[in-house]
């Protein structure tokens, strides 16, 4: 019994390693910004997202949106990706032509391959948030 537990644990150690050798990729959002940091209702604002794979394999394509407002119905910004390396980045851009209204306090999202085009190692960190205002003209 203790020889067929040892060759299973092994066999199933063999297989895990095995399968992290060829890699996954690992898709996340590096950075962002808007400029102004600040937007002022119906000002255009131009947005940074910087996309990265920490992943150990090159990914396939996929998708970033980006949302004014996390509850926002639409994105405002789409980009669509041909893949990236792994450890390799991507700087993506788009200008918002304004928010509808000033806000005190709204948060911001970003995602990072919403439609789940790649299997990835760690799906829990697609989403990126921010809380910002949004100034009156």
């Amino acid at each position: 019994m203790k020889k067929f537990l040892f060759g299973l644990m092994f066999g199933l150690l063999v297989l895990i390693l095995a399968s992290n050798a060829s890699g996954i990729p690992d898709l996340f959002v590096s950075e962002f910004s808007l400029d102004p940091s600040t937007p002022t209702q119906g000002s255009p604002v131009s947005v940074r997202v910087g996309v990265y794979n920490k992943g150990t394999a090159a990914s396939g394509p996929f998708t970033v949106q980006w949302w004014p407002g996390e509850n926002y119905q639409e994105s405002a910004c789409k980009w669509q990706v041909e893949g990236l390396v792994a450890n390799g980045g991507r700087i993506l851009t788009c200008t918002y032509l304004g928010y509808p209204s000033w806000y005190g306090s709204l948060v911001t999202k970003v995602a990072v391959d919403p439609l789940s085009e790649v299997a990835e190692s760690n799906e829990n960190n697609n989403i990126y948030k921010e809380t910002i205002s949004v100034n009156r003209p």
